[in-house]
This record gives structure tokens, sequence and C-alpha cells, in this order.
């Protein structure tokens, strides 16, 4: 009876400290799973920012490509070329409509009832 109650008086101190252990484990654990995930996301992005920088280098690569940017960017020409800059007209205003007074419905209704009634 007494190993039974030392037993017993052990495992009452002992399974709190290993509840407690397990809890803060499982914390530990779970904060690292968000950590990963939050990285894959980054990572995610990081690859696409990678391809795009990629595609950048392969369309500057071309001698072609940076004369295009260049002429549309900073207005470059070539030596012997003439820039010619097409100036649109001032807009002209548009004609306002004829300004043919408006008869009110009361005036509607009254011309309508002079017509036919007082002839």
């Amino acid at each position: 009876m007494r190993k039974t109650n030392l037993f017993i008086l052990i495992l009452a101190i002992l399974s709190p400290i290993f509840i407690a252990a397990s809890i803060a484990s499982f914390k530990k654990y779970s904060n690292v799973a968000e950590e990963f995930y939050r990285q894959q996301k980054e990572l995610a992005k990081l690859l696409e920012e990678k391809e795009l920088l990629k595609k950048t280098i392969a369309y500057f690569s071309s001698n072609i490509n940076i004369e295009k940017e260049a002429r549309l960017r900073f207005n470059l020409i070539k030596e012997g070329e003439i820039t010619v800059i097409f100036v649109s007209p001032k807009p002209q205003p548009s004609p306002s409509p004829l300004a043919v007074p408006s008869a009110t419905s009361f005036q509607l209704l009254r011309q309508f009832f002079n017509k036919f009634f007082l002839k």
C-alpha cells in the first residue's frame, strides 16, 4: 500500500509538469508552422519577382529594345533625325442648342384646352 501511495504521489507531481511541457511544445510547433507558411508565401512572391526580372533582363539585352525604350522614355533621336511635334488645334466650343423657350406643362395644358374649347 505504501508503494502505491508513493507511486500516486510521484505521478501527481510529474503529471502537471508533463502536461505543461506538452502544451509549450505544441505552442512552439504551432508558431513554427505559421512561420513556415509565411515563408512559403514570401518565397512564391520572390520567385515571381525573379521571373519578371529575368524577362526584363532578356528584353533589355537587345539593342533594338534599348533604342526603343530610349526613344519612348527620354525622347532621344538619332543623329540626323528631325523631331516632329504635332500640335492639335484648339478645341472649338460645341454650338449650343437653339434657345427655344420651353413651355411648362401648365402652359401646354392651357394651349390644348384653348385650341379645342375656346376657338
